[in-house]
């Protein structure tokens, strides 16, 4: 795919990676399993789960739109936030590495 046909089908997208420091990652980050997250340099801007049985095009188009907002809106926008992350059980460290039986 020509870099001319990335920038028309996801031109934030391809904006932020042209940029010293923006790079996205996709895929399985404990404890979600398809997440997508965008960054200019140290500065998040956008945090993205995959819903059930989206694609990985549609998921794509997602990205680039939440780039787009917070470009537009500004990354320290209260509307674009972290996804929330599942309350996990607390277990002591010391028992987590015990044999179990």
């Amino acid at each position: 795919m020509s870099h001319t046909s990335q920038t028309d089908q996801w031109p934030n997208t391809a904006e932020l990676l042209d940029q010293t420091g923006g790079h996205i990652s996709i895929g399985r980050m404990p404890p979600i399993e398809g997440a997508a997250i965008a960054i200019n340099d140290q500065t998040p801007l956008a945090g993205l789960v995959r819903r059930e049985g989206e694609t990985f095009p549609d998921l794509l188009k997602r990205v680039d739109a939440a780039i787009g907002k917070a470009v537009q809106e500004g990354c320290g926008d209260q509307r674009n936030q972290w996804w929330p992350l599942p309350p996990r059980p607390f277990e002591h460290p010391q028992k987590a590495l015990a044999p179990r039986h």
